[in-house]
């Protein structure tokens, strides 16, 4: 890829959002669907083909609605673009528990269908002012909320679920400066925070028995991470239109943390469905203070930063050739200079010389 487009080794998303103008433009979409317009599945058909009197499918539909409007708020001076994108989706997943022949009805009150409802928000606001006849400026926000509750059916249970919350929140302040024709000088601010967010729908221990499993012993998972950059990108077309020429600096202030208490409840196997004790047990403890879950939380403060300068050279028509070069460094992203808690223990040096981390991390 250009070496403008920084560290990306496997895959680009290029996102083009419009931009308003004088005249007043939108449109809109409804879709709908629910159970008259849905098939069942297998594990339904077997239950109706069990029980056809009493079956009754679980309510089902799904929503999505969308807009956009783009137009003047006044005219040759202010415009903005507005666009949201509503999926809402009622879904069920079924929960079927093995029946061991010693007791085959032991897990019945816990199989069935059960509602999985799931919700997601889009939307993105554009405000474009051409300031003068070389200066533009551009606000951009997008923004995306997720909500659903998932992580059960076949032998996980109801109370295995999660519900999973997802929030983004990418906020730009773009300067665009065109002196000339052949220079355009992009200049811009940007806020992307991300929010993720995954509790057990029952807390408790976690709880495997060969037919059937209860609660989650790997979550919550919570995770916070900010990114604060500022960008400059110079690009420059030599007369004759042969050679484009492209620069640019960027610099990132990042903070995260996570926070994933593994086992803070318990982990509880079973050898059979019958079982009254477990036949092994893990809980997680921290190693500052056993008793809390504070030491399952991990925070980073860091920079990157990132130099590029690139030619694109259109040899004829149907060749051109692409070179560039570019320079980046992250500062403390991997919070080098921390020391893991039993680095000072002997039986571990031993055990593991060279590998405890002692702050010294390039």
């Amino acid at each position: 890829y250009d070496v403008e487009l920084t560290r990306g080794g496997s895959y680009i998303i290029s996102g083009v959002t419009q931009r308003g103008t004088n005249d007043m433009k939108g449109s809109a979409f409804l879709f709908f669907q629910n159970n008259d317009l849905r098939a069942l599945d297998e594990f339904q058909r077997r239950t109706r083909a069990r029980d056809g009197d009493n079956y009754r499918r679980t309510p089902y539909d799904r929503q999505q609605f969308g807009f956009n409007l783009r137009g003047p708020i006044v005219r040759d001076k202010l415009f903005f673009s507005a666009n949201y994108e509503l999926g809402n989706t009622n879904d069920n997943i079924e929960v079927v528990p093995g029946r061991p022949a010693s007791n085959p009805g032991i897990w019945d009150q816990y199989a069935g269908t059960f509602s999985a409802p799931t919700k997601n928000h889009t939307g993105v606001l554009r405000l474009t002012s051409p300031f003068t006849d070389t200066h533009t400026g551009d606000l951009i926000y997008a923004g995306r909320y997720y909500d659903s509750e998932t992580f059960f059916g076949g032998n996980e249970s109801r109370e295995s679920g999660l519900p999973a919350k997802y929030w983004i929140h990418s906020l730009q302040l773009r300067d665009t400066y065109t002196p000339t024709g052949s220079i355009v000088n992009q200049a811009s601010l940007h806020l992307l925070a991300w929010n993720h967010n995954e509790e057990a729908l029952f807390p408790g221990p976690r709880r495997v028995y060969p037919g059937l499993n209860f609660g989650r012993n790997n979550f919550p998972l919570i995770l916070r991470e900010r990114h604060l950059r500022a960008i400059d990108k110079l690009t420059y077309t030599l007369p004759g239109g042969k050679h484009i020429l492209n620069a640019g600096a960027e610099l990132t202030h990042v903070t995260t943390s996570s926070f994933l208490p593994l086992n803070r409840d318990g982990l509880f196997e079973y050898r059979s469905d019958t079982s009254a004790a477990p036949f092994r047990a893990t809980i997680g403890v921290g190693f500052f203070n056993p008793n809390s879950d504070v030491d399952a939380k991990a925070e980073a403060d860091g920079w990157v930063t990132g130099l590029y300068l690139q030619d694109e050279w259109r040899v004829t028509d149907e060749f051109t050739l692409t070179a560039g070069v570019r320079w980046d460094a992250e500062i403390n992203t991997l919070a080098n200079d921390f020391v893991v808690p039993w680095a000072e223990d002997a039986t571990l040096q031993a055990a593991l010389p060279g590998f405890l981390n002692r702050g010294d991390r390039k």
